[in-house]
């Protein structure tokens, strides 16, 4: 099969999928979710409201590869075995409570690794969108949306969450994180009850629970990836304002918990007495944190991290094929002619 020929089963798969199931309005990876600096796909250019984004990657065979190193920004590759690590999305931080308290932080996705073979064909990337963060006075987070690396035609899920491109919001209530690849963060709760962190689940690195006012102004730390060698760094709790001398008490809100990247800071006080910016947003994966609460505070809590899905080539790179030099061709314009014999120089007639 030659690249053509894929050229031409990607067009058709494409004109083939429910409008809904894309995102994007070109559907090639390496246009719409390539992210250069960490050679892997993500959500570049979110879109607020949209619980993932879905591209096509086209494998080649090796025979149709002219050799080198694949580039994922042609959204081609070729033929073969290849680590694939990916991640759903963390969860968004739950939203503060005015006069109660920060909200907790989202709990982080934990990225998941196997070895891949990757036939020639057409392969369909539904990459998670982080869960937003929950809207102030009493609204959770939402939970991280599912990724997966599946066949575009047949949908066969190859890695992660199997048939993540109909994800409807929610997971079953029988989904085992730990043994179907960890895939998603769950969302931080808002300050009432109690304004817990996102569970930890299967692996999961949980979201720090917010603050109260009076008596616990500080949120707590998001959890740590304790499994996971390359992970990134809990977003840390928020701190109240009463600590800084002013007298309206207000709680910080909870660090969401660690992805592959860090997760999001919780809502606190900064310096003069005011109030930050707002939580801070998950990043790949992790956890958004959650928003602050208390005395005429109430703010919103941050999205989690988008997920992603990483390639890396486990073998041998192929060599350009050898072109094979031109026969020498046999016409006589071709020949060489030798060069004349050198003549002596003729005697001089005697007088």
């Amino acid at each position: 099969m030659k690249t053509a020929k894929l050229t031409v089963m990607f067009l058709a798969c494409a004109a083939a999928i429910p409008a809904f199931a894309q995102n994007t309005t070109d559907s090639r990876c390496g246009m719409t979710n390539y992210d250069s600096g960490r050679n892997m796909f993500t959500i570049v250019d979110p879109s607020l409201g949209t619980a993932n984004q879905q591209c096509f990657i086209t494998v080649v065979p090796k025979q149709s590869w002219p050799g080198g190193a694949p580039d994922l920004s042609s959204s081609e590759i070729f033929e073969g075995n290849y680590e694939v690590t990916l991640s759903g999305a963390g969860g968004g931080g739950g939203g503060g409570v005015e006069r109660v308290g920060g909200g907790g932080g989202g709990a982080g996705a934990v990225p998941d690794t196997s070895i891949r073979y990757l036939k020639p064909g057409v392969y369909r990337l539904t990459i998670g969108a982080g869960g937003q963060g929950g809207a102030p006075n009493g609204v959770n987070g939402g939970d991280g949306a599912p990724t997966s690396l599946s066949e575009a035609y047949s949908g066969e899920t190859v890695a992660g969450f199997s048939r993540a491109e109909y994800w409807n919001g929610t997971y079953p209530q029988s989904y085992n994180v730990a043994s179907a690849g960890r895939v998603y963060g769950q969302s931080g709760q808002d300050a009432q009850p109690d304004g817990g962190g996102g569970r930890a689940v299967g692996g999961q690195s949980s979201g720090g629970r917010g603050g109260r006012v009076p008596n616990e102004p500080n949120g707590e730390d998001g959890g740590r990836l304790t499994a996971v060698v390359i992970a990134g760094e809990p977003g840390k709790g928020g701190t109240d304002l009463a600590g800084r001398g002013i007298r309206h008490e207000v709680a910080g809100g909870g660090g969401g918990g660690a992805g592959f990247g860090n997760g999001g800071n919780g809502d606190s006080a900064a310096e003069g007495g005011r109030m930050r910016t707002g939580a801070g947003p998950g990043d790949l994966g992790a956890g958004g944190g959650g928003g602050a609460g208390g005395e005429g505070v109430a703010d919103a809590g941050a999205a989690g991290g988008n997920g992603f899905i990483k390639l890396a080539l486990k073998d041998p790179v192929p060599q350009a094929p050898v072109q094979s030099a031109p026969a020498m061709s046999s016409s006589s314009d071709s020949a060489i002619t030798p060069a004349p014999a050198a003549t002596g120089r003729g005697r001089r007639d005697r007088n």
